[in-house]
């Protein structure tokens, strides 16, 4: 296919499968977010965010943690990135 585009806009909840064909046609890309971010998504396209200071979308935390919360939250931003890592990454061809 001999396409040119100027952008690609893609949703920032899991974006992996999309990113192949920025990869294809050597695009730049941006992400547009429907829902809470996932760091992981972010942190691929350079611009990671600390695990004791963002909180992760799916615990309960706000941005005034105490340092169990923040210890805890990052304990939860780990194991996301892993099980993200192992169950999802894993089934994609090759990013």
């Amino acid at each position: 296919m001999n396409r040119s585009f100027d952008l690609a806009i893609l949703d920032g909840a899991f974006p992996e499968c999309a990113l192949g064909m920025v990869y294809q046609y050597k695009i730049p890309f941006m992400y547009m977010n429907t829902v809470g971010f996932y760091t992981g998504s972010l942190a691929k396209s350079g611009n990671p965010g600390s695990y004791a200071i963002t909180p992760n979308f799916y615990s309960s935390f706000t941005d005034t943690m105490n340092i169990f919360q923040r210890a805890m939250n990052t304990g939860i931003q780990v194991f996301q990135d892993v099980m993200h890592k192992v169950k999802y990454i894993k089934q994609l061809p090759h990013i």
